[in-house]
């Protein structure tokens, strides 16, 4: 079950400079889960694609971490299960800033993630022009 989600300000130069977290409650969950921090698409500069795009993604995983029915046990049982913890960034696009202010906005969010969220390691994935970023 989807139980937290929250929206961060990682940076003050637009408001595209944002990220959400989510977590989800799972039964199960592979050993030493990282958190998984996604990066849109957009061609750099597609208003279409923000951060939101990952919430149907988040929907799915929930849905198959929790055997298809949405169902966890209880939040006070915490050692029969896992927390399952994701990011996705949004970014300042083109015309509004050039190359390489999308890679340092990306580069912010990701220290933010680590230093003000205390997240360690995690794994990257991108889409399209979120998948050139991380590469």
């Amino acid at each position: 079950m989807i139980v937290k989600t929250e929206i961060h300000q990682y940076g003050y130069d637009s408001p595209l400079q944002v990220l959400k977290y989510y977590e989800i409650e799972a039964s199960t969950a592979p050993r030493d889960s990282e958190p998984l921090v996604s990066i849109h698409a957009g061609f750099w500069m597609n208003t279409n694609n923000t951060y939101m795009d990952f919430d149907k993604l988040i929907t799915e995983i929930d849905l198959k971490v929790n055997n298809g029915n949405g169902l966890y046990c209880p939040k006070n049982n915490l050692d029969q299960g896992y927390i399952l913890q994701f990011y996705s960034i949004g970014y300042r696009r083109s015309p509004e800033v050039k190359h390489p202010e999308h890679l340092k906005d990306i580069l912010r969010a990701l220290k933010y993630i680590n230093e003000d969220l205390n997240t360690g390691v995690a794994s990257l994935v991108g889409h399209s022009a979120g998948a050139t970023i991380i590469t």
